[in-house]
C-alpha cells in the first residue's frame, strides 16, 4: 500500500510505502530486503530517493515497515500500461 503525505520537516509531498507481514514469506522478505538495499544506494533524478524507513517501536512485535519515498506523479506500471506510444523525449 503507498500513500501521499507531507513530510514535515521539508514540506515537500512524499510517498509513504506500508510493507507489513515482511516476515511470513522469506522470498518476499530476500525481494524486499533487496529493494530497500537498492534504492538506498541509489540516487538518480529518474529513482525515487529513500528519505527515511520507520519500524514498530517494539521489537517483538515488529513485523511491519514504513519507507518514505519522493513523491512521483506516477509509477511505472501506470506508464507501461497507457496507450501513450514513447517519443525520443520520453526515453532518458
Amino acid at each position: 500500500m503507498v500513500a501521499e503525505a507531507l513530510h514535515i520537516p521539508s514540506q515537500q509531498r512524499v510517498a509513504i510505502k506500508k510493507v507489513s507481514n515482511i516476515f511470513d514469506n522469506e522470498s518476499d522478505s530476500i525481494k524486499f530486503l533487496r529493494e530497500i538495499s537498492i534504492l538506498r544506494l541509489l540516487e538518480h533524478s529518474n529513482v525515487v530517493k529513500l528519505r527515511e524507513i520507520y519500524i514498530s517501536d517494539s521489537f517483538d512485535t515488529f513485523n511491519e515497515l514504513y519507507l518514505i519515498l519522493d513523491h512521483a506523479k506516477t509509477d511505472l506500471r501506470k506508464i507501461l500500461r497507457s496507450p501513450i506510444h514513447f517519443q525520443e523525449e520520453h526515453i532518458k
